[in-house]
């Protein structure tokens, strides 16, 4: 992901207008300006893991949610978890397997929002006004195609780190996406001129479609220098380090060409990781610890 801003965050009050920068009156009085917001959830057996974020998407103040989940039939308690939210969701659709950026695909597909968000379980908004002031940065700006924000990013006892980085060619170019996925709101119009993300990634499909919307020219993104959502550094073993790494590979020379791709490596973090890992391993085998 490459390098970050290392910060240790103590907490965010919760208090509603005062701490986002939100004028009261000003909520109040546009509301019925507000567009309507589709959040999209894929799932798959995350029973331990799909409350939090739930909760955090049902207590949003915004006005016009559309909350969609996309279960790859989960054999767990996940869909149990879920149907106890059954009227605050708008629609919870199965499919067979799991394929993260084909189940969010479908999501656009059954969205009736003009913009569109995705968060994934474990994964929750810090405050209650994240969509509302992500909305109204949108409404201030000519309702720009995409909207991002900073993201928290936590990984067990580690101290949190705070992703946030222009949204620049020359970050691309090195790995390095502005943000999560999950803290950016896109017109639901814009991302299907884009082609919605492509299948085929099972990691990187995010960083993809942000390089396809950045090379396109003709889009416009906002941001927020706020700190909005909060990310689960999910475990990476060997197998999503290798994919990580390739599928980083892929997504810089089908865009910016084999130079790129080339210095690329020079630069990023996955061989590091593999190297530790295979030592681990070796030390594992032979000395029977970690």
């Amino acid at each position: 992901m490459g390098k970050k801003t290392g910060k240790a965050v103590a907490g965010f009050d919760e208090s509603i207008f005062d701490d986002l920068g939100l004028n009261k009156e000003k909520e109040g009085a546009f509301h019925y300006l507000y567009p309507r917001v589709t959040i999209v959830i894929p799932t798959y057996n995350c029973d331990q893991a799909i409350g939090v974020t739930l909760d955090s998407v049902i207590n949003q103040s915004y006005p016009e949610l559309e909350i969609i989940v996309v279960d790859a039939s989960s054999t767990d308690h996940t869909l149990s978890i879920i149907k106890s939210y059954r009227e605050r969701i708008s629609r919870i659709y199965s499919v067979t397997t799991y394929q993260q950026y084909e189940m969010l695909n479908r999501g656009i597909s059954l969205s009736t929002g003009t913009y569109i968000c995705f968060l994934f379980p474990g994964d929750f908004y810090i405050s209650k006004d994240t969509i509302i002031h992500m909305m109204q940065l949108a409404l201030d700006n000519d309702t720009p195609d995409l909207v991002y924000c900073g993201a928290l990013l936590r990984y067990r006892s580690d101290e949190p780190l705070i992703l946030s980085r222009p949204f620049t060619m020359e970050y691309l170019k090195k790995g390095m996406q502005p943000t999560t996925l999950q803290s950016c709101c896109f017109l639901v119009d814009s991302l299907v001129s884009l082609r919605k993300f492509d299948p085929s990634y099972s990691l990187r499909g995010g960083f993809d479609l942000l390089c396809r919307f950045r090379l396109r020219g003709d889009l416009k993104a906002c941001v927020t220098s706020r700190v909005l959502t909060d990310f689960d550094r999910r475990e990476m073993n060997h197998k999503l380090i290798v994919a990580h790494f390739t599928e980083t590979l892929q997504v810089l020379y089908e865009h910016f060409g084999f130079m790129t791709m080339f210095f690329w490596l020079f630069r990023q973090q996955d061989i590091k990781r593999m190297i530790r890992l295979w030592f681990r391993g070796l030390r594992s085998a032979f000395f029977g610890r970690n």
